[in-house]
């Protein structure tokens, strides 16, 4: 056999070998995977099916089927059908099933389909719906807490949330009318993890009237076809006379009267390092202090730090061999770090003892502390 030959048959070996390759690649890709999960958030007549789906790189449309019971013939009908694209990863796939029967068993399963035209299903799992009316019993603990720090205009609303392990999302509802049930205001909508246990948060609400008595409540969900509420309260703005108080004006639910109020520091957040207009105490002398640190800490020292690295960066690498610039360049960096090294230990030695040596009761003042994050009661 010619050389002409041999080389011929090489290559048509190596272009039959990539046509295999990329075939087999493909066919790789596509290796559809689908689970379905267990049903949350159940209730009386709704829950919501889980399900996750890895198209593995082709185009994939799935669906929900479910019945009443396993005699019904198979396929049962589709809901809730959704293009899930062609990635390569996990794509979690839910929806909030409604209309149900209760205490009622129904069974589930994701089914999804790609180009080949050819069904695929995950395994059949199933649930029963609650008593009627009930709720579902994973929906996250949510208590409302007293507004504080209330003006004219402005009130901080508070509240509490147990996740139970599952990512969740808190805000709070507030308006005049007291059901709530019209078009109720919302205010600092955030995500708040997948602990257990309580955890604070609050919300500060301005651009309310004075003189008005408004009814708030916090709220909470896992799923937002699912939502557990709080305690509704109420508070009362100060009227446009009287000078604003930072003291609890809530109610401890709607009708009670307002609590007597304060004369408590006002605090409000405009951006400045003084958070208090009169009556400022020690509390407010401390958090000056510690903002005063913070604003030279962080504002001042980390940005000129870095520019200084930068500089010995540039001194390094302009060099070209030269010790006096390298030893010049060594210097700047390693001042520069030990110098933050010293600040940064020095601010968390303050903040630890200013912390440990307050009186309690300035440290447990509400909606006061001292490192600026929300306490778990």
């Amino acid at each position: 056999m010619s050389r002409r030959h041999i080389f011929r048959f090489i290559v048509s070996l190596a272009l039959v070998g990539a046509f295999f390759l990329s075939t087999g690649t493909r066919f790789a890709l596509a290796d559809l995977s689908i689970e379905t999960g267990f049903a949350k958030s159940i209730s009386g007549d709704a829950a919501t099916l889980t399900a996750l789906i890895n198209p593995g790189g082709a185009s994939t449309i799935a669906w929900f089927e479910y019945s009443d019971s396993l005699a019904t013939p198979l396929p049962w009908p589709k809901v809730f059908q959704m293009f899930l694209g062609s990635g390569t990863l996990d794509i979690p796939f839910t929806a909030r099933l409604t209309g149900l029967s209760p205490q009622k068993e129904y069974f589930v399963r994701v089914g999804a389909t790609q180009t080949s035209g050819i069904d695929e299903y995950g395994t059949v799992t199933t649930f029963t719906t609650l008593a009627a009316g009930a709720l579902p019993t994973d929906l996250p603990k949510v208590k409302t807490r007293p507004a504080q720090y209330i003006s004219q205009t402005t009130a901080i609303l508070q509240g509490t949330v147990d996740p139970l392990g599952q990512q969740t999302i808190a805000y709070f509802q507030f308006d005049t009318d007291s059901a709530l049930s019209t078009s109720p205001q919302i205010g600092c909508y955030e995500g708040r993890g997948s602990s257990t246990g309580d955890l604070n948060y609050e919300c500060i609400v301005s651009g309310l009237t004075a003189n008005t008595r408004y009814y708030f409540r916090a709220r909470a969900f896992h799923d937002e076809n699912a939502i557990a509420d709080g305690q509704t309260l109420s508070f009362k703005t100060l009227s446009g006379e009287a000078p604003p108080q930072a003291g609890n004006q809530s109610s401890t639910g709607e009708g009670a009267s307002d609590e007597t109020p304060s004369t408590d520091p006002v605090i409000e957040e405009t951006g400045g390092i003084v958070t208090c207009k009169e009556n400022c105490g020690y509390i407010e002398l401390i958090d000056l202090v510690r903002r005063i640190i913070d604003f030279l800490l962080f504002t001042l020292s980390l940005p000129i730090a870095a520019g200084m690295f930068m500089y010995a960066g540039f001194l390094y690498l302009s060099s070209q061999g030269e010790s006096g610039k390298l030893t010049k360049a060594r210097g700047i960096f390693w001042n520069v770090l030990v110098g933050l090294v010293i600040a940064m230990a020095a601010w968390l030695i303050v903040n630890t003892l200013v912390g440990t040596l307050l009186d309690e009761n300035l440290q447990n003042e509400p909606g006061y502390n001292l490192l600026g994050d929300s306490q778990q009661e």
